[in-house]
């Protein structure tokens, strides 16, 4: 897990944890963070969690459609 949360962290610039638990619900701000939930929207096995990144830019489609990838195939 940590492997994967250090690698996470070095593409997107920014602090990164994968939890192993059903995903938060609610909204959330992907100018600061991004929260993407791993396994099928009606049963989550956790989340991918990227905080705000270190330069301070905001998160894009761009790397919402990435971690949503990576997340598929975890």
């Amino acid at each position: 897990m940590h492997r994967a949360e250090t690698a996470l962290a070095t593409i997107f610039g920014a602090p990164a944890r994968i939890e192993l638990t059903p995903a938060p619900e609610g909204p959330v701000d992907t100018t600061r963070a991004l929260v993407v939930g791993i396994g099928p929207v009606t049963d989550p096995a956790g989340a991918i969690h990227l905080y705000p990144r270190r330069n301070e830019r905001p998160y894009f489609s761009q790397d919402v459609a990435l971690v949503t990838s990576l997340a598929d195939v975890f």
